[in-house]
């Protein structure tokens, strides 16, 4: 038997990579409430700058900046996904 997975909007941000710069004011465009409201408590920086972890349904995963996706899913759960799996499975979605 096979089967197909079902399509469940989710949103996501990927994280940039850390030659892109941008001002405060940038990033309070760019970042949304739920990603800003994760930091410190879902979403941590590593130490050495080269990404970040996010603490998930499955434990601690790390995401390198600027080839990462986090995906915030239906229930608030949060996980990262690699660049190309993330544009292999996921489409812009319309409301």
């Amino acid at each position: 038997m096979k089967y197909i997975k079902k399509p469940i909007p989710v949103e996501a941000i990927k994280l940039p990579d850390l030659n892109e710069k941008h001002s405060y004011e940038e990033w309070e465009d760019i970042l949304p409430d739920w990603f800003r409201n994760a930091m410190g408590w879902s979403i941590k920086t590593d130490d050495e700058g080269k990404g970040a972890y996010i603490y998930t349904l499955e434990g601690k995963m790390f995401a390198e900046y600027g080839k990462c996706y986090i995906i915030h899913g239906p229930k608030g759960e949060l996980y990262p996904c690699r660049t190309d799996i993330f544009e292999e499975t996921y489409e812009p979605y319309e409301e």
